[in-house]
């Protein structure tokens, strides 16, 4: 499979490391320097935040893309893909093990979700903009792709994270702006509580779809750097969220 990762910094100890998935369709961006160049703060999909906070970042592609074998399926078999990612990162010396984590946003937010829900293999698990129900998304319209799966009642369950949110064992948070944030996660939210699922939710105000991406990651980077115990220690409190919003307000 294709793939972009950073290289061993040589110097003889084991990395955090994220697996990030980016959004849209098809794979990775068409420009060759994408992940490598500055973005607009507005809408910066590149996952750079992490790669400058010194975190291994992995940018894998997965079926049927980027000229890798098999078909795309869109939110199926790439799950697969994704643990195949995890275990061969996994392996490499200037990695720790025990500190990979998936992000991802928009199509990838979604794909985050998913994989939270078939395995536990990430220490965490962010989704930036993750939809909770493919069948309405596709309904929405302005789809870039073209569905490439029978459009049955089971098919769109299969791929859509509101239908098996009691499998995420894993801390697993969601964010999205308020100017494109689904309703649906809020019945999730009351879903997760009831349960003590381990998904948190938040809703950041004056954010939209793009924008709150490069603060995120930023504040994201430094809370995986800091989570450095046997078990998962990272939160996200009100201020954290107050912070992010209050830098969107300000541009």
């Amino acid at each position: 499979m294709t793939t972009y990762v950073t290289p061993d910094p040589k110097d003889g100890k084991r990395h955090p490391a994220v697996i990030w998935i980016s959004g849209g369709y098809g794979g990775l961006s068409d420009s060759e320097d994408f992940f490598w160049r500055e973005h607009d703060r507005d809408n910066d999909q590149s996952a750079s935040a992490f790669r400058k906070a010194g975190l291994v970042v992995m940018l894998p592609s997965f079926r049927g893309e980027d000229k890798n074998p098999g078909r795309y399926e869109m939110f199926y078999g790439e799950l697969d893909d994704i643990e195949a990612a995890y275990d061969w990162l996994s392996r490499q010396s200037y990695v720790d093990p025990e500190r990979i984590y998936l992000a991802g946003h928009s199509t990838g937010g979604t794909r985050v979700l998913l994989a939270s829900e078939y395995s536990t293999k990430f220490r965490g698990y962010f989704s930036l903009g993750g939809i909770p129900d493919l069948k309405a998304r596709v309904e929405g319209g302005e789809m870039s792709v073209i569905v490439p799966f029978k459009q049955t009642k089971k098919e769109f369950q299969l791929r859509s994270p509101a239908s098996y949110i009691k499998s995420i064992k894993k801390p697993t948070w969601y964010f999205e702006g308020e100017e494109a944030y689904w309703q649906a996660f809020d019945n999730i939210e009351k879903v997760a509580k009831k349960e003590k699922i381990p998904l948190f939710i938040y809703k950041i105000p004056n954010g939209d779809h793009f924008n709150i991406i490069a603060p995120l990651t930023e504040m994201i980077a430094q809370k995986i750097l800091a989570d450095s115990g046997r078990k998962s220690n990272i939160t996200f409190s009100d201020k954290d969220i107050a912070k992010i919003s209050h830098e969107l307000t300000g541009r």
